[in-house]
């Protein structure tokens, strides 16, 4: 194989790795952006829940001030929770993927603060 042909190869095999590692990178960081909404709408769904079963006091403002906290705690903005949540659920394979994402984090926080008996 002559010289020029083997830098072309070569140039091409590290170009693929280059753009296999951006699109894991991609991946990786489509994956924590999905994860950190899931556990974001979890916390919120959980905190919704007690509030309605009379668990939190009966303010608005105290909710209101729980629910910042968690979206703080997962640095949403209100405006940036909602947007992302609405992109989720208009696609039913990223929609399927939060919820049930979502439901495997609160079961798993429910089963670690189970009381042991």
């Amino acid at each position: 194989m002559s010289h020029p042909a083997t830098l072309t190869l070569a140039t091409a095999f590290f170009a693929a790795l280059l753009y296999a590692g951006c699109a894991d990178s991609q991946d990786a960081s489509a994956d924590r952006e999905q994860t950190r909404l899931a556990r974001a709408y979890a916390d919120l769904t959980v905190l919704s829940e007690s509030a309605r079963l009379g668990k939190l006091a009966d303010t608005t403002r105290s909710y209101r001030e729980q629910a910042d906290s968690i979206l703080r705690c997962y640095a949403f903005t209100q405006q940036e929770f909602e947007d992302a949540f609405r992109d989720a659920s208009l696609d039913p394979a990223r929609s399927k993927a939060l919820f049930d994402s979502a439901s495997a984090f609160v079961t798993r926080r429910r089963d670690t603060l189970a009381p042991v008996r």
